[in-house]
This record gives structure tokens, sequence and C-alpha cells, in this order.
């Protein structure tokens, strides 16, 4: 699942961001009309030059309003749509050629392009973007009459202006858009150390009995599981040991629960001093404990022996001793988990028919 996770907070981060880039590109495109107006008053270009302006102010003012709607994406697109389709082509014809700004505006439009879309949709109004602009050349070239001309003085004021603010345009959108990025990132970064602390804390809470504070067995049969597949078991000695409480019901109804459990959590925190450092001790369930032990038969009986020591000090209200039966069988080369657990199980219920406060070697 961890992948999909990752993969849906990398698709949420991106949206954000082209979220917000759309409205701030929405921003500019409402204040770059108003300036080429400005712009045209002082270059005496023709008022008729303004109409495209006046569309394309109109058209990004309602781009903003739509940008925190559910309807930003069509917003988007109308506004992408009518920049390539309407305003370059009437920019390109009405205002003297090639040479005229509308090349220099070809920038900010692949720039919108490229930060708003991606996927087969970036490169199909890529594609469009270009066959405009090679259906306008053609164009120039076989019909020039259609195109309008207009003197030297007044087309160098025209770039005169225009130019800066094609280039402040540019410059406002990658600053907007990488800051953007840059604080979504930091917040992705946040939101994930604290996934990866909360993973951490879910994967050892899982892996842990409640009342005990050991390895449940979910845990014992994967550790196990590991050993066999690996065949660890056939280059050095592995014991399996499995124990319960003897009456362990009776203290339940004579004492209560919570001085079962008492006892359950005094057996947990005794073994501490009984275990090497290698073997495993889970809780495996209800009463019963089990040990994965690394050694010799001789230094897993002694362990059983330092058990039995540990839990004299256990003791009931009345001062009566708590025992248990222990089964121990040793990890053989053609065993599977079941056929361990059998004979570890059989150990532990021999023991309890012998009278119980023993262990039987399986």
């Amino acid at each position: 699942m961890k992948p999909n996770i990752d993969k849906n907070i990398e698709n949420i981060d991106s949206t954000d961001i082209r979220n917000k880039a759309f409205y701030y590109i929405s921003i500019i495109t409402s204040v770059v009309p108003v300036m080429c107006i400005i712009g045209n008053i002082i270059s005496n270009y023709p008022m008729s030059e303004n109409i495209k302006w006046l569309y394309l102010l109109f058209v990004s003012v309602l781009s903003i309003i739509g940008s925190k709607t559910a309807y930003k994406f069509y917003l988007q697109m109308f506004l992408t749509l009518n920049i390539i389709l309407i305003i370059l082509p009437l920019g390109w014809l009405s205002s003297g050629r090639v040479n005229s700004n509308s090349t220099a505006y070809l920038l900010l439009i692949m720039i919108g392009i490229i930060l708003l879309y991606e996927g087969k949709l970036r490169k199909v109004l890529l594609f469009i973007l270009a066959a405009i602009v090679v259906i306008l050349l053609c164009v120039e070239y076989r019909y020039p009459e259609v195109i309008q001309m207009y003197d030297y003085e007044i087309m160098f004021m025209d770039r005169l202006i225009q130019l800066p603010i094609t280039l402040a345009g540019g410059y406002l959108i990658l600053t907007l858009y990488s800051g953007t990025y840059i604080r979504e990132r930091e917040k992705l970064n946040e939101y994930s150390v604290r996934l990866k602390a909360a993973n951490e804390k879910l994967a050892y809470l899982a892996g842990k009995d409640v009342l005990t504070d050991i390895s449940n067995r979910r845990i014992f049969d994967m550790k196990l599981g590991e050993i066999i597949e690996s065949k660890e078991h056939l280059h050095r000695e592995v014991y399996i040991v499995l124990f319960d409480v003897d009456l362990f019901k009776e203290i339940n109804d004579t004492y209560g629960h919570s001085a079962g459990d008492r006892v359950l959590s005094e057996i947990a925190r005794g073994m501490g001093t009984v275990l090497n450092e290698e073997s495993l001790l889970s809780r495996w369930g209800g009463d019963e404990f089990a040990i994965i032990y690394y050694g010799s038969e001789e230094e897993v009986i002694n362990a059983v022996d330092r058990l039995k020591e540990r839990l004299k000090g256990i003791r009931l209200d009345n001062d009566e001793e708590v025992t248990v039966s222990i089964g121990i069988t040793k990890i053989l080369g053609t065993d599977t988990m079941s056929k361990v657990f059998k004979r570890v199980d059989e150990g532990m219920y021999k023991a309890k028919m012998e009278g119980r406060n023993k262990y039987c070697i399986i």
C-alpha cells in the first residue's frame, strides 16, 4: 500500500501547485493587457489594436474569479485556447508581421502550458501552438497584404515597452511558480516525516502485545518462517520453547482477571534476564508464551531452569506459587512451521500430564 499512498501524496501536491500557478497566471494575464493598452497609447498605435487586449483582460478576470471554483479546469482550458487561437493570431496579423511582439509572447504561452498541464494534454496544446505559428508564418509569406504594417518609430516604441513587459511576465510566472513549488515541497517533506514516524509507530504496535509489551504471535510466526525458509537452522541450533501458566483459569476465577494479567506481565518482564540477546520471546496467545532460542540443548535447558527460578518470585494473594508447563523442540532440517508447533505443543501437554511445573523435550 505504501507506493499507492506516496503516489496519491505526489498527485495531491502537484495538483495544488498547478491550481496556484493558474491563479497567478490569470492575474499576470490580466495585468499584461492593461500594460499593453497603456503602451499602445504611448506608441500611438490605433485604438483598434486594443480590442484583443480588452478581450484578454475579460477572459483573465473571468479566470481569476473562477480559479477557486469547481470549474477552474474548464476556465483554465478556456483561457489557454483563447490565447493560442484568438489573441496570438490577432496580435500577429494586426501588429506588424513576425517582427511584432507576438513572437515574444510565445515564450509566456509556452511557460504557461508547461506549468499548467502534463502528459498528453500538454503535448496536444504545444502541438496546437506550434501549428498556429506555422500557419501564421505561411499566411504572412503567401498573403503579406493581410498583415498590417506600421512605421519603424511606432514599432520601435512598441518593442521598447512590450519586450520588458514580456520579460517581467515570464520572470513573475517562474518566480511565483517556483516559490509555490518550494513551499509545497516543504509541506510534503514535513508530511512525509510525520507519515514515516506514524508508520513506524504502527509497525511497532502491530508487532507488540498490548498487555505484556513483548512481541506478539504475528512477529513470532514471521521470524520462525524466515528461519525455516532461509535454512538458518541447518547451520546453527535453534530451539522452540512453548509454555503456559498452570491452572491459569483457576487463577482468573479465584483472584480475578487483574491478577491473571499481573502474572502474565511479570512473567514477560522477568524473561529479560533469562534469554540471550538473539532469542525472541512472544506472547503466543492467552496464557501461552513462545520462545525462539538460539543455542545448544544444554543452554536452552539452563534458560528454562532460570525461568522456573524466576517464577518463584511471582506470588498470588495467598502466597501461592505460579508455575508453568514447558515444551521444547529443536527445529530439524525437514521441518515446516506446522511440524514444529505440533511437536512443541505435544511436549507442553506431556509436561502437564506428568504433573505440571515441568519441561519436556520432544
